[in-house]
């Protein structure tokens, strides 16, 4: 998500539609960031330019044709009128604009667990791709003119620091956080492996999605970034951490996470 805010220039606006804390790192950002989220989050988003905004994202307090970039990052699974979500979206996208949506597989194993853990309180909307996509462009009238396969790190079990969990995810307090990190790493590796010789889907997370209004042909499929970060979920390509010099190790290879240094396995 960081690199379509970033692509835009200090005349532009994006638009960051159930931003929790922020989407991505708005740090590099050159454009106008206009925040949004029904909670006050206890974190505020903080662009250099633009600032957040408290509201409904199915009631958009923006004028139509506004901005160039709109980001539901995975933010959709917890709008219950997530329809309407995207309605406003389009309305507030200038012509030229870009919808870009990331959102969880619903048949996927990592959205089963974190819904059976949750109890269903925080995954409201369960979408299938292909029905998502149609319904996307049924009610915007924006077409998917590229998407990308996206793979989970299960970082949602992984213990942050102070964090206590709850329900039936209570017995992950239990266990030593580093040993917590090392069985996730361990699971990171298998589930690659097992997908990428048996054809199962234990690593995928959902998409990525982009919606224009005018898209030639049919839908580019992008190469999957499948290196995702087991403590914060940032995902990152081969070619930029091989490019970056972050990968080490020669019989298991790894990186330290860019965003938040935490140690991973490097997959290409």
């Amino acid at each position: 998500m960081a690199c379509q805010i970033n692509d835009l220039n200090e005349g532009q606006t994006a638009l960051d539609l159930g931003c929790g804390s922020g989407s991505a790192a708005y740090t590099a950002a050159r454009c106008r960031l206009v925040a949004v989220d029904v909670r006050r989050p206890a974190t505020l988003p903080r662009p250099a330019r633009g600032g957040f905004v408290q509201a409904d994202a199915a009631r958009l307090p923006l004028p139509d044709a506004s901005c160039d970039l709109a980001l539901a990052s995975h933010s959709l699974e917890h709008i219950a009128d997530w329809r309407g979500a995207v309605r406003e979206a389009a309305r507030v996208l200038r012509p030229e604009g870009l919808l870009v949506i990331a959102a969880p597989d619903g048949d996927s194993l990592s959205d089963a667990l974190f819904r059976f853990l949750d109890k269903g309180r925080e995954h409201v909307n369960r979408f299938q791709r292909e029905a998502f996509v149609a319904a996307v462009e049924r009610e915007t009238g924006l077409r998917l003119a590229a998407w990308r396969l996206l793979y989970s790190s299960y970082s949602f079990l992984n213990r942050q620091p102070g964090q206590r969990f709850g329900g039936r995810a209570r017995p992950l307090n239990w266990v030593p956080a580093p040993l917590l990190r090392g069985l996730l790493l361990a699971w990171s590796a298998l589930a690659r492996a097992t997908d990428r010789r048996l054809g199962t889907r234990w690593s995928v997370y959902g998409w990525l999605l982009e919606f224009r209004r005018e898209a030639p042909g049919a839908a580019i499929e992008a190469p999957p970034e499948p290196n995702v970060c087991i403590q914060c979920g940032s995902s990152h390509s081969a070619a930029w951490l091989m490019a970056q010099g972050a990968v080490g190790g020669r019989l298991l290879r790894r990186y330290r996470c860019p965003a938040c240094k935490a140690l991973n396995l490097f997959f290409c």
